[in-house]
């Protein structure tokens, strides 16, 4: 695979880590806490806080559980040395 300049290629084993979370349809979620900490395009907390705001309110009982997955993902970059530095956005 060919990348764009300044592209980089990150595979996280998002889809692991929902079954390992016990919620295997949650792995876009790992994926976007990856990707805001890995970018530093928002703060994750503004991201956990915009997903709240926009779930129907039949999927409402789903907020707490997207957070944790969104941290978990943040939480992978961030161990994993994929986080943004600061100033790095």
């Amino acid at each position: 695979m060919t990348l764009p300049p300044r592209a980089t290629a990150v595979p996280v084993p998002a889809t692991r880590m929902a079954e390992q979370a016990g919620n295997p349809m949650g792995a876009g979620m790992i994926m976007l806490g990856a990707f805001v900490a890995h970018t530093a395009v928002a703060p994750l907390e503004r991201v956990v806080a915009a997903m709240r705001a926009s779930l129907p309110a039949h999927r409402a009982r789903m907020a707490d559980a997207n957070a944790a997955l969104l941290e978990r993902g943040a939480d992978w970059a961030r161990t994993a040395g994929h986080a943004a530095t600061a100033g790095a956005a």
